[in-house]
């Protein structure tokens, strides 16, 4: 049988290139980021605007003919691939074998010097002779051994200082374009020299210098330099290895703090020692950080970053509250620099933090701040980041194989590992925003502390009580700041609440939904019963000894399926009863009520649930504790813990050894009552092995789909605080530190709400 080779049209295999480097900035530094894996240290390039031509060039090593011949000019085929480490010791940041495609995105004639120390060679394209109804094997490029050096080659170059440079190349290569496919207005010049300013990290600039030359730009302005952070409020650096251990460096640099602040505070040495330490070493497990299982997280590989939060303006009243230091000239960074950036060995991954664009904040940050927008002095919720007020870069690898490109060169593939990649990136900003939220209430404690606010308070009382035609001008002049002082704290309670309500509301919202539905659910559920039973009687009224044997089977099989499906309308009528019953009027009003009663019916309506999942809850009360309450909050409090055990029980974490168990009990207290609640699960993950406390804050939640993305609501544990917060009362977890497994909970409730 004969053999008979593929060929691919000419045209084809051109736009494969067209296709991946769609865009003039790609095709740019893909040149650029081969002449820093051809271990450059000077990369140039030069704009002659008359002649409408195009110079890249660097001082690498240069290719020698076999090289050009078996690689350059093989479509498709990278030497990088196993040989990806330079003699320099770089690792290369290509591999497609398409970036020779970026000439002819840039310009439709190419001519290539390259010198090695032995020989000097010139190669030629015509990109115009790509043309449909041409096979590959019909275009041919020139290659011919020359006897010049890089200053003869360059003689049409304008610019005496990049001439200049160049003659002291003793090897490299230059490519000259000519017939530009873009307009090289000044408008595009500028936006490539801000994409080489941001193409490369700025740990390259001591090893590998870029500049970019026209015909008037002297040495100096050419030169390409990295923007570099140096004002910040805070700045956090982190290196996670191979074995998935993050190594933290948190500096706060945003507050100005007075030297009596511990002592008008009275802060404890271990919250002294907090406020006082600008500079905070911190090293965890990845699943201390997030709640995945390790083993797939040490799947991402090593990779590290340094990110910046930044305020661009402050006002000279919040500045005075919060001890922030004065900011006064600070520059909008955020629009010079960009957001947070990735780049793989030293070379920016585009399109992430790119100013202008929704890459920008491609963590999606803000969205994440509009689901918790509390204030950062906020009791009730988690202060969070917004988007714009972050940058800096995350620097990963051609070893971070599960974090691969996309082949036109516009991202990383979206894969399970880079969302939780992603995820890992925010959990270290989550170490940022607690610091100082953490800061920013302490601060406000200090500027109230000195404030005369009760004083303002009571003569605001008093003058509003009072004869008003009984004072004159000055007296007016005089309780002016008494008044301002009690307007801005009134204020700041107000945006308080609205952040509250915010949060509140889009839980309403969901609540008004599922209740909708659930009221649906209940109709279909009521008809599906009774056709159930219909067909029960049904099957029951036919003489099973006059069935045949096949049909005796099957009528066996009948009747176990409708009972299976009576089990299953219970557990149904059950969650309805749950989720309809705890917004019932009667357990909205406020009255005094029996606590013993309260709880066993909420966990007496999850029994034929737990039932179903074969969870065992035993409940010990005492008859004899009455508050006054709204029952649906102890309802709210009782159904997430419950909901999150059973959550715990069908994790993949969990292992049965006997029974699963429930256990809750009720306490009379001095002042009120307390519940005792545990269950035998696995208990917390990591993330909250040592720090309980936080699965208290809105958002936390450990629940993933198979693609890594976050499925649960997070906002469980936090209602049950802020119910618990409204009795004044006290929530103990500290017993979930030291227990192997089991969650553990301790909620104290006060009479008086």
């Amino acid at each position: 049988m004969a053999k008979i080779p593929y060929n691919v049209d000419a045209y084809t295999a051109k736009l494969i290139g067209r296709e991946n480097l769609a865009k003039i900035d790609s095709a740019i530094i893909e040149l650029v980021k081969n002449t820093y894996d051809a271990d450059a240290d000077i990369c140039i390039l030069y704009l002659d605007e008359e002649k409408g031509t195009l110079y890249i060039c660097d001082n690498g090593t240069g290719m020698n003919k076999d090289i050009i011949i078996e690689h350059w000019m093989t479509i498709g085929h990278s030497s990088k691939i196993v040989d990806y480490k330079t003699k320099k010791g770089r690792v290369q940041t290509g591999s497609k074998g398409i970036g020779r495609f970026a000439l002819d995105r840039i310009a439709n004639m190419s001519t290539m010097y390259t010198a090695t120390l032995e020989k000097k060679l010139i190669w030629k394209q015509d990109w115009s002779r790509f043309e449909p109804n041409k096979k590959i094997t019909e275009i041919y490029a020139e290659l011919d051994e020359v006897n010049i050096g890089f200053s003869e080659f360059c003689e049409e170059i304008k610019n005496e200082e990049a001439k200049k440079i160049i003659s002291t190349f003793k090897t490299g290569t230059i490519f000259k374009m000519e017939n530009l496919q873009d307009n090289w207005d000044l408008s595009l010049f500028n936006r490539i020299k801000r994409t080489l300013q941001s193409i490369a990290s700025p740990n390259l600039e001591s090893i590998f210098k870029m500049y970019l030359f026209n015909n008037e730009i002297d040495k100096e302005n050419a030169f390409i330099n990295n923007n570099i952070i140096n004002q910040y409020d805070y700045k956090i650096s982190f290196d996670v290895d191979t074995n998935g251990k993050a190594k933290i460096k948190l500096i706060r640099n945003e507050f100005d703090l007075p030297n009596d602040f511990c002592e008008v505070l009275n802060l404890s040495n271990e919250d002294t020692k907090k406020v006082l330490n600008n500079k905070i070493n911190i090293e965890k497990n990845l699943d201390e950080l997030l709640a995945v299982n390790l083993s797939d997280l040490i799947r991402i590989g090593e990779f590290s970053g340094t990110l910046y939060f930044l305020k661009a303006s402050i006002s000279k009243d919040l500045r005075k509250e919060f001890l922030y230091k004065d900011i006064t000239g600070r520059k909008n960074s955020i629009k010079e620099f960009g957001g947070i950036k990735i780049y793989r060995d030293n070379f920016r991954v585009r399109p992430y933090g790119d100013y202008g664009t929704e890459a920008l904040d491609w963590l999606m940050l803000s969205a994440r701040k509009a689901a918790s927008p509390a204030g950062v002095t906020s009791t009730m919720g988690a202060w969070k980041v917004r988007g714009e007020q972050m940058l800096g870069q995350v620097n990963i690898s051609r070893t971070n194989l599960r974090l691969a490109d996309q082949s036109n060169r516009e991202g990383i593939v979206e894969t399970k590992e880079f969302n939780l990649f992603k995820d890992i990136i925010k959990s270290i900003i989550s170490i940022l925003e607690r610091d100082r939220q953490y800061m920013v209430k302490k601060t406000s404690e200090y500027t109230m502390s000195k404030s005369p606010n009760k004083k303002s308070q009571a003569v605001v009382t008093e003058f509003l009580g009072s004869d008003k035609k009984k004072y004159d001008q000055n007296y007016y002049k005089k309780i002016k700041p008494a008044i301002k002082a009690v307007i801005e704290e009134k204020e700041k309670k107000i945006s308080a609440l609205e952040n509250e309500i915010s949060m509140l509301t889009s839980l309403a919202t969901t609540g008004i939904v599922t209740n909708t539905y659930i009221h649906e659910l209940k109709g279909f559920s009521s008809k599906l019963f009774t056709k159930i039973c219909n067909a029960k009687e049904t099957l029951e009224y036919l003489d099973y000894d006059k069935l045949e044997s096949d049909e005796r089977e099957d009528f066996c099989l009948g009747l176990s399926m409708i009972e299976d499906s009576y089990k299953y309308n219970n557990v149904f009528n059950s969650w309805f009863g749950i989720t309809i019953g705890s917004i019932s009027k009667d357990r909205r009003l406020m009255k005094r009520h029996n606590i013993n009663k309260l709880l066993a019916e909420q966990i007496e309506s999850w029994s034929k649930v737990l039932e179903s999942k074969d969870i065992k809850i035993t409940f010990n009360g005492d008859d004899n504790i009455e508050v006054r309450c709204f029952p649906y909050e102890l309802d709210s409090i009782v159904s997430n813990l419950i909901t999150n055990s059973i959550s715990a029980f069908e994790s993949d974490r969990f292992e049965l050894k006997g029974e699963k168990e429930i256990n809750i009990s009720l306490i009379s207290d001095s002042s009120g009552f307390i519940i005792e609640y545990n269950d035998n699960g696995p208990g917390l993950v990591k993330l909250y092995k040592n720090e309980p406390e936080k699965i208290l804050e809105a958002f936390e939640s450990e629940k993933r789909s198979v693609l890594g993305e976050n499925l649960g609501t997070g906002m469980g544990m936090w209602i049950i605080k802020r119910n618990v917060d409204l009795y004044k009362g006290l929530i103990d977890l500290k017993n979930n530190i030291n227990k192997d497994s089991g969650f553990y909970i301790k909620i104290k409730i006060n009479a008086r709400r």
